[in-house]
């Protein structure tokens, strides 16, 4: 997912930390301490959706 950003980590990493905030513990796998990323993977559901697209109706303005 990184990878196709084409972001630096430094922006990447809080995006993508947001993003976690908004899915279920049960579906985040745990933090990675040394890795790069803040979670190794995360598993999105529909409810999650829901709600990510909610917040970029309230940060986009659409």
């Amino acid at each position: 997912m990184h990878e196709k950003t084409s972001w630096a980590i430094r922006r990447f990493n809080p995006a993508v930390s947001y993003v976690i905030s908004l899915i279920d513990d049960g579906r985040v796998s745990g933090e990675t301490g040394s890795h790069p990323y803040p979670v190794r993977n995360f598993s999105v559901a529909a409810a999650d959706r829901v709600e990510m697209r909610a917040f970029l109706k309230r940060t986009r303005g659409s």
